[in-house]
């Protein structure tokens, strides 16, 4: 029998079984959008256009000797390329399309508290991840969970949570919301793994992922 007092089971749970139909449909896959394939240390000139797109190369395997729930987790690997736009920030994305996950092609998260479990290994040098919200090329962008050192920063080599709640567009909970940005039609939950004292293009960083719930 089911344990009555045990906790509900996650929006999405990242099992052995279940990742492989999720990357068949789509439903997880790299976002490569504004990523320079060549590091440029120069600032970005006015009206510089993004030319230099990195080509992913992502690997997202079932990892059975780490996760937060069941039996296994999603294990993320790829090169943290440079953004365009913020030219000391490599990073690399991950991209969960709601629809193909099942959830709903369109889902509506007012009020809803986003949650998504994140383990750093040590050694790692990845230094913070945050969540963001999509539809139809708008986005809006959660803060960063920090796990570097310094006050409130999370430790690496443990399970954390990284959590976003949109607000409004003038909120301070949102590192960034675009102009038609609406909660009420979300269809993609990207989470953004970052490096944001970057110098280079980082290869093999990896984050496993677990538990996705709202």
């Amino acid at each position: 029998m089911d344990d009555p007092a045990a906790a509900p089971a996650p929006k999405l749970d990242f099992e052995s079984a279940n990742i492989a139909t999720l990357k068949t449909n789509g439903a997880i896959a790299p976002s490569m959008n504004n990523l320079n394939a060549t590091w440029n240390p120069n600032p970005l000139a006015e009206g510089e256009q993004f030319t230099d797109q990195a080509v992913t190369d992502m690997v997202m395997e079932a990892v059975a000797t780490e996760h937060d729930s069941g039996s296994a987790c999603l294990g993320v690997t790829a090169t943290a390329y440079q953004n365009f736009y913020a030219r000391n920030v490599a990073q690399w994305m991950f991209q969960i399309n709601l629809g193909g996950a099942g959830l709903g092609e369109t889902v509506d998260l007012t009020d809803k508290t986003v949650s998504i479990k994140a383990f750093v290994p040590e050694g790692s040098k990845i230094e913070a991840i945050k969540l963001v919200f999509g539809h139809d090329g708008q986005e809006s962008q959660g803060k960063q969970v920090r796990f570097d050192e310094g006050d409130g920063h999370q430790p690496k080599d443990t399970w954390t949570t990284v959590s976003y709640k949109y607000i409004n567009k003038e909120e301070i909970n949102t590192d960034y919301t675009s102009g038609d940005f609406d909660i009420g039609k979300v269809k993609t939950i990207t989470v953004i793994a970052l490096i944001d004292s970057g110098t280079a293009n980082v290869p093999g960083q990896t984050v496993y992922l677990d538990s996705l719930d709202w």
